[in-house]
């Protein structure tokens, strides 16, 4: 039996989601202040949900755009997520 996709956003709730982030974007002049922001590997974080593309989160002190959201249904991580860096007003 395949489990529905709503049984499987209600099996997550209260747990957190694996995301592997790739920032882009970041001004060296920002990224000599946070080496884990000069380096645009891909990292995995630990969140509440799966950001949505076009949300705004805040990273390491920094504002990022959500470009692209790639749900995986294998392996350890949920989600590959793209965010572009933008300058805080």
């Amino acid at each position: 039996m395949v489990e529905s996709r709503q049984h499987q956003q209600l099996k997550h709730l209260g747990q957190k989601v694996t995301v592997q982030i790739v920032p882009s974007g970041v001004p060296e002049e920002v990224a000599d202040f946070d080496l884990l922001l000069k380096n645009t590997t891909a990292k995995i974080l630990n969140l509440s949900r799966i950001p949505n593309q076009g949300e705004w989160i805040v990273w390491r002190d920094e504002n990022f755009r959500i470009t692209k959201v790639i749900h995986l249904l294998e392996g350890n991580i949920d989600a590959r997520v793209e965010m572009e860096w933008h300058e805080s007003h």
